[in-house]
């Protein structure tokens, strides 16, 4: 008989299960420390994510939607030399109240090499800038062993 069809609908019907985590990183080479503060989860749209930093319940819990910049969709702009990964890959928006102000901007994302994405909420040099790492969460692989 076939079972492809009740596989299939599982993960999909899933809706709460994170397609992200969010971590603070601290330190550089082999100190550094990777601390999950946040999940994300993709909007229903499937091109922006919508970001849970803190703990779910907690009234200082922030959202923040992150959308990808159609720059990548258009023609390539950038000069020769350029890093394709200092062009910030999607705008931060505050979404923790629900109404999201798409002109004010809170953050920018940058797309690592790795395709983890940099979150930078805040205004460049501000001390109190947030930096994040969004990563896939790597589902069907092993579990990495606990340092």
């Amino acid at each position: 008989h076939m079972t492809s069809t009740t596989t299939s609908t599982s993960s999909t019907a899933k809706k709460n299960v994170p397609s992200h985590e969010i971590f603070v990183v601290e330190g550089e080479g082999k100190d550094t420390k990777w601390t999950k503060v946040g999940v994300a989860f993709p909007t229903k749209s499937g091109t922006s994510h919508r970001v849970f930093i803190g703990k779910k319940g907690d009234p200082k819990q922030k959202v923040y939607l992150v959308c990808p910049n159609s720059q990548f969709d258009g023609a390539d702009n950038s000069r020769p030399g350029d890093e394709p990964r200092r062009k910030p890959y999607a705008n931060v928006f505050d979404a923790t109240n629900n109404n999201v102000d798409f002109k004010k901007r809170d953050g920018v994302a940058f797309l690592n090499r790795d395709d983890s994405l940099s979150l930078l909420i805040g205004d460049r040099g501000d001390a109190q800038q947030l930096k994040y790492q969004m990563r896939e969460v790597r589902r069907f692989k092993k579990p990495a062993q606990k340092a």
